[in-house]
């Protein structure tokens, strides 16, 4: 599925399912013309084939009603309403179909009361409800009604009202086919009367029609049109191998396969696309997720990011017995910086700090963080105070060589940072707000004694 549009029927289509849908006709065509040299060739009876066969083919049409029904909630669209109605139906009419087929359960046609024509006049109903589906679709797509629905309760009493036609219809014309004794005959000891002919010639009208009305309308540049004109394809098919074939023969069995095909047709379609959904939301809810965690300006961690990443890394070196250091750094002046240059010089200054000391961490389990506006903090598992102190020197050395010049009034005549470091051997021992408020003291101290300078916490290793 190249498409994620959630309407189907407005998912433009890409080469990549032209393609597919080539292939599949292709198969098709292919096959149903290497059938016909053995059309009449008679096979044997195989009843539970025809039965798993047509089973399937409700599934797959059940199922597509369903998630066509599901999509054009959420769209609001009726065509695709009017389409999963359609689909519905033709599930709900070949259920019988199944039952009341000859030979398959006799005791249940005598139970039922069933008319020896009823299996063939249900055959022709979901055909005809099938093709009339799509056809009603097409129409329904081309005529101006989806404009009068305003809104979403407008929407809802439609889709209620195709829900109650759709149970009227069947109340209307299943039971009747099924107890209505003396039905026309559609076929004669096997050969089909002139009303089946007809009937055959009909459908294969309709299927044609739609498939041309699919190319017409927009060239098959939908995903939907393109693979309900492989469902109209594949009925063409079964109505012309079925109608040039017996029973069990050859032709007959291959008609059975291309009812699945169409009822399978755009369930496929339905499946990728959800599918397709599916890995797009989880795409969309990461990045949202990382955008959340990510400061927009500098492209490091926010402050919700640095407590959370804190806490757990606190929780795992104490359980590890593993010493944990924590980086308190300020930019020297900055205020003093935004008053000469500008605020959006400003902004440059802290992305051009940001990235320095992205450059001087070590360690890729090391955290940098953006904790405020000129404020930042690294956060530095396994590391001690020692180890710690040496990385804060070479950050604080990474700064000042970026020799951005500072604003007037300034301490120094380049941007510089001051750092607090902390540490703790023993993390079981410590807390997050403690560790915190130990080394914004030390950057305090260090901000107090000149600024661009580290200045390690007192007692650190049992903060």
């Amino acid at each position: 599925m190249s498409s994620l549009a959630l309407d189907l029927g407005s998912a433009p289509t890409r080469p990549g399912d032209r393609r597919r849908a080539a292939v599949v006709a292709g198969l098709l065509a292919a096959g149903s013309l290497a059938v016909v040299p053995a059309i009449e060739r008679p096979l044997g009876p195989s009843y539970p084939i025809f039965a798993i066969v047509i089973a399937l083919s409700i599934a797959a049409v059940a199922i597509t009603a369903v998630l066509l029904w599901a999509q054009a909630r959420v769209t609001q669209s009726v065509p695709l309403s009017v389409l999963a109605c359609g689909y519905a139906l033709t599930a709900v009419v070949m259920v019988p179909y199944l039952l009341c087929y000859r030979g398959l359960w006799p005791q249940l046609i005598v139970w039922l009361s069933a008319d020896q024509q009823t299996a063939g006049w249900l055959w022709v109903e979901w055909h005809v409800t099938f093709v009339g589906a799509i056809g009603t679709y097409f129409a329904v797509r081309g005529s101006r009604l989806e404009a009068t629905v305003s809104d979403r309760a407008a929407f809802v009493r439609v889709q209620r009202r195709l829900a109650w036609a759709g149970v009227a219809l069947v109340a209307l014309t299943v039971p009747p086919v099924i107890w209505i004794d003396g039905l026309p005959e559609l076929a004669i000891n096997g050969v089909s009367t002139l009303l089946l002919n007809l009937v055959d010639a009909a459908l294969c009208v309709g299927a044609a029609a739609a498939i041309a009305v699919a190319f017409a309308s927009n060239r098959f540049r939908t995903v939907l049109d393109l693979w309900l004109a492989i469902a109209c394809l594949s009925i063409l098919s079964d109505v012309l191998l079925q109608r040039f074939s017996h029973q069990f023969a050859a032709g007959w069995y291959a008609s059975r396969l291309t009812i699945l095909l169409a009822a399978s047709a755009v369930l496929f379609v339905l499946l990728f696309q959800t599918a397709a959904i599916y890995e797009r939301l989880a795409e969309t809810a990461e990045r949202l997720r990382n955008e959340s965690l990510t400061d927009v300006l500098t492209g490091l961690a926010n402050r919700r990011s640095f407590e959370d990443r804190f806490a757990q890394v606190l929780r795992e070196c104490a359980r590890d017995r593993r010493p944990v250091a924590l980086l308190a750094i300020d930019v020297d002046n900055f205020k003093a910086y935004n008053d000469t240059f500008g605020h959006q010089a400003g902004d440059e200054c802290l992305r051009a700090v940001a990235a320095a000391l992205t450059r001087s961490v070590g360690r890729a389990r090391d955290h940098v963080a953006r904790t405020g506006g000129e404020e930042m903090a690294v956060i530095m598992p396994e590391a001690d105070m020692r180890g710690a102190a040496i990385v804060a020197e070479r950050m604080r050395a990474a700064v000042q060589s970026v020799a951005l010049p500072a604003g007037n009034g300034a301490a120094h005549r380049v941007v510089t940072i001051s750092v607090g470091v902390v540490a703790a051997d023993d993390p079981a021992s410590a807390s997050v707000e403690a560790l915190v408020r130990a080394a914004d003291e030390a950057l305090y101290r260090a901000k107090g004694e000149g600024r661009n300078r580290v200045v390690e916490a007192a007692g650190s290793a049992s903060a």
